[in-house]
């Protein structure tokens, strides 16, 4: 995706209501087994990631979005490519 793109989802993230909206860099590899106390969203950039929680494994690619509510267990997968997202947090009452 380009850097408009990128620019874009900033903006529309922020309008609904997600605080801290910052890009971050996915290296290959897995993250272990966690919770947030906030809500989450992920838009890929690029790169892949997969998800694992109660709801079972999903891979999202660039241009998906990806929301995590708070207090969800889950695991991420990242790779097999450096990879690119916009992350949003949503704390109650904000």
């Amino acid at each position: 995706m380009n850097e408009k793109n990128e620019k874009d989802w900033i903006e529309k993230l922020q309008q609904e209501g997600f605080t801290d909206v910052h890009v971050v860099t996915i290296r290959p590899g897995e993250d272990p087994q966690h919770t947030h106390d906030f809500d989450t969203i992920n838009v890929l950039l690029d790169g892949e990631i997969t998800i694992i929680d109660e709801q079972g494994s999903r891979t999202f690619r660039a241009g998906d979005r990806m929301e995590t509510p708070a207090g969800t267990t889950h695991r991420a997968v990242n790779g097999p490519t450096v990879g690119r997202m916009v992350v949003g947090i949503r704390k109650e009452g904000d």
